[in-house]
């Protein structure tokens, strides 16, 4: 910024300030002339300028109007969407709840057969050892059934040789009974002795003798 100095002069202050206010007054008078070209330029034009800027400004009306339909549709449509956005939002949220009380009930499902499996498991386990006792017991059983068969033979065999002794003493003890009484033709056991008799009896198990 320029300011008075004594020992620079007065003359190189005016000239410094002198050439700034001549060039704002030949920027002004630039502007001036362009700005009445302008104002002529225009005038001169006249109707068919004030046309132009009217069919312009109907054209821009009409795309307005156009805008403005095209954004009530838009508008429509956005609604139109939101309700299925909405619906659609509704329905995801059905299925997701769906979705859950399936996995909790395949949840629950799983549990009830991992506790099934593990009872047939068990009831298996007892099974087995059902089948092993049922084989011991037949291997039991086929033992004691050759244990029977082997004391059948043997009390046959007692049978038949308590027969024999029973028979030879009957007829020893008989025959002498009978030189006393003729008739005696039979015997059976008493208990554990020997009775001789003239008569036949099936419920006493008579036995016949000899001499």
């Amino acid at each position: 910024m320029g300011y008075w100095v004594h020992d620079a002069g007065f003359l190189q202050f005016a000239r410094k300030y002198l050439s700034i206010v001549i060039g704002l007054a030949a920027i002004f008078t630039v502007v001036g002339a362009l700005s009445g070209y302008t104002s002529y330029v225009l005038s001169s034009a006249g109707p068919a300028v004030n046309e132009t800027c009217g069919t312009n400004l109907a054209n821009c009306i009409s795309a307005l109007n156009t805008c403005s339909g095209n954004l009530t549709n838009c508008t429509a449509i956005k609604d139109t969407n939101t309700q299925l956005y909405n619906k659609c939002k509704y329905d995801l949220e059905q299925i997701s709840t769906l979705a859950d009380d399936l996995k909790s009930e395949l949840d629950a499902a799983e549990s009830s057969n991992s506790d099934l499996q593990d009872k047939i498991d068990d009831y298996l386990g007892q099974i087995a050892g059902l089948e092993q006792n049922i084989s011991s017991a037949q291997s039991n059983i086929t033992e004691l059934q050759s244990t029977v068969s082997n004391m059948t033979v043997q009390i046959e065999d007692l049978q038949d040789r308590t027969d024999a002794i029973v028979a030879s003493a009957a007829n020893r003890i008989c025959c002498i009974q009978k030189i006393y009484d003729p008739t005696l033709a039979y015997y059976y056991l008493n208990s554990t002795s020997i009775v001789c008799t003239s008569e036949a009896n099936e419920t006493l198990g008579t036995e016949d003798f000899s001499c």
